[in-house]
């Protein structure tokens, strides 16, 4: 019986150092390649700048150019937009799927399961409603960096479509969560 008991015990702790190392990979990379949080804007060349519909204080939103990152795992990547709070990377979004082109069900799932093989289990999925565009959704939180990875149904609020054009699309999230904080601050101060 107390061998029994310390083998459960022994699985256990080995079952939350395996979730915490996976998830500690994240604070690891600290970003996506070559895009690091904290970089300073002037660090990066081949970037335009992007007017979002939310004005965030001293936030600064970015497209790369670049034509050296294509893929995610096989996905093609649309978009890579960089936002950096008083010049500092703090947000990194990486978007599939375009007006033209789906980001279809294998896909996510094969970018999904890929950041589960880096990043670990110890995700949470991320809540759905009949009025939201969400049609799957997936978070992983470290210590520093938080991740979320979205696949969206973009058609009009009623339902409508024109079928020249595709409405499922989705993104990565990766965010450094301290410089999010800061940032979150300064809108109430």
């Amino acid at each position: 019986m107390k061998q029994k008991i310390l083998l459960l015990t022994l699985l256990m702790t080995c079952s939350l150092s395996l979730f915490s190392q996976n998830l500690a990979m994240l604070d690891k990379v600290n970003g996506f390649k070559k895009f690091k949080f904290g970089m300073n804007k002037n660090e990066f060349s081949n970037l335009k700048e992007t007017q979002t519909n939310i004005i965030m204080n001293d936030v600064k939103n970015y497209d790369y150019t670049g034509s050296d990152i294509k893929n995610f795992y096989g996905v093609p990547i649309d978009q890579i937009n960089l936002s950096f709070y008083k010049n500092k990377l703090y947000q990194i979004r990486i978007s599939f799927g375009t007006i033209y082109e789906e980001y279809t069900i294998s896909q996510f799932n094969l970018v999904k399961q890929n950041l589960i093989t880096n990043f670990g289990t110890n995700y949470r999925s991320i809540e759905k409603n009949t009025e939201s565009d969400i049609i799957d959704a997936y978070g992983w939180r470290g210590q520093n960096v938080k991740l979320d990875t979205y696949r969206l149904n973009l058609s009009e609020k009623d339902g409508s479509r024109n079928p020249r054009y595709n409405y499922i699309q989705g993104f990565i999230l990766f965010t450094d969560k301290k410089i999010e904080l800061l940032q979150q601050r300064s809108e109430i101060e």
